[in-house]
């Protein structure tokens, strides 16, 4: 008996060690699964942070300004106030900058050439679009949340990209009468002249399409709401004339995932300083405006 319990006990000590052991082994695969899972989405934020970095640098490099946050309305033709007084009456930029008259008010008519643009990337390819992945989308758009639990993944694809162009000589001292009053009143407020440039050449996509994996415990009512947060931010990056909201198309909504769309967004864009012609944009109403050489910075 003594024997037969001395065993018992012995096994009892060993079958306590071995589960301490598996619990110790789960512990650190779970650590390491984790630790894992951690790089790997630093890695991927990483990664999608980089990407748009690198559109919006190639994209400066070219001489363009980037339209970070995808803000609507950056068509040729539209006024923008890129400067305002700051400290000590120094001039500070604004950024982004304001839209100060949409396009179609200030040179309604001018003729805006079309063309195609492909999309540089780091390797100095060229590309006709380009994806983005969730980390890439939330560096576009940083003020969405994009945190939501209903969705499980999501991405973005910028299709088809245009170069707009107004040429210089179409519309320099060409401003409507009307604009100029505008820009007169803002003089007249103690305004510069030199705060406000007009854009010449915007870069396009032609579509941006926003996809969304739902999670399979996303009720209707969650992947509704996230849908139509989505649709808002969308039709606030397009680029209407008239400053208004385009409409974000639902091309697909399931249970598993929904593709929504947007025409004509600019991405990036160039400006050009409004310089006054005769005798002062501040001192007469019916003065025009003319482009500068000097870009502004």
């Amino acid at each position: 008996m003594s024997y037969a319990a001395d065993g018992e006990h012995g096994a009892g000590k060993w079958r306590r060690w071995a589960l301490l052991g598996t619990v110790v082994v789960i512990v650190a695969v779970g650590g390491l699964l984790y630790h894992q899972h951690a790089t790997k989405v630093a890695a991927s934020r990483k990664q999608g942070e980089a990407q748009v970095d690198v559109l919006f640098r190639l994209l400066t490099g070219r001489g363009y300004l980037a339209n970070r946050g995808l803000s609507g309305g950056l068509l040729p033709g539209t006024i923008l106030q890129t400067h305002e007084a700051g400290p000590d009456a120094v001039d500070v930029p604004i950024d982004p900058p304001v839209t100060m008259f949409w396009s179609g008010r200030c040179f309604p008519g001018a003729a805006v050439h079309d063309t195609s643009f492909a999309l540089p990337d780091r390797q100095g390819s060229s590309h006709s679009s380009i994806s983005l992945g969730a980390d890439g989308v939330r560096q576009m758009f940083p003020t969405l949340a994009l945190q939501n639990t209903a969705m499980v993944d999501f991405g973005l694809r910028i299709s088809d990209p245009r170069l707009r162009v107004v040429a210089k000589g179409d519309i320099s001292g060409k401003m409507d009468p009307d604009c100029v009053k505008g820009l007169a009143a803002e003089m007249a407020a103690k305004a510069k002249v030199e705060w406000f440039a007009v854009v010449i050449e915007a870069i396009t996509a032609s579509r941006l399409t926003f996809h969304v994996t739902w999670s399979t415990s996303a009720s209707a009512s969650e992947r509704l709401g996230v849908r139509t947060e989505l649709a808002g931010a969308l039709s606030r990056a397009a680029s209407v004339p008239d400053g208004g909201l385009a409409s974000a198309t639902l091309v697909q909504d399931g249970r598993d995932e929904t593709v929504l769309e947007i025409s004509d967004v600019t991405i990036g864009y160039r400006l050009r300083r409004l310089e006054p012609i005769w005798p002062s944009v501040g001192t007469k109403a019916t003065a025009r405006a003319d482009l500068s050489e000097n870009q502004p910075r």
